[in-house]
């Protein structure tokens, strides 16, 4: 498989994860309502997940326009001059 391709693939395992744990995080977040001051602590702790995921986004749409490019055209061993 072509290097971009596998970065694509770990780069969407991470997103995927980070996914996840937002989604777990949300549901902790809920679980604190009664606790004002670790509410307050998680939304800050969601919020850098929140960046870390667009970020993360950002990064698998550069290595899935790398990968079309690379299958648009395919080097062969041939330089074109």
């Amino acid at each position: 498989m072509p290097h971009n391709k596998t970065c694509l693939l770990e780069a969407e395992r991470a997103l995927d994860r980070l996914e996840m744990q937002i989604g777990q995080y949300q549901l902790h977040l809920a679980e604190l309502s009664s606790q004002a001051h670790e509410a307050d602590k998680a939304r800050a702790v969601l919020n850098r997940m929140a960046t870390e995921m667009e970020w993360q986004q950002k990064y698998c749409e550069l290595l899935r326009n790398a990968a079309a490019a690379t299958e648009d055209f395919p080097l062969n061993g041939s330089r074109v001059i």
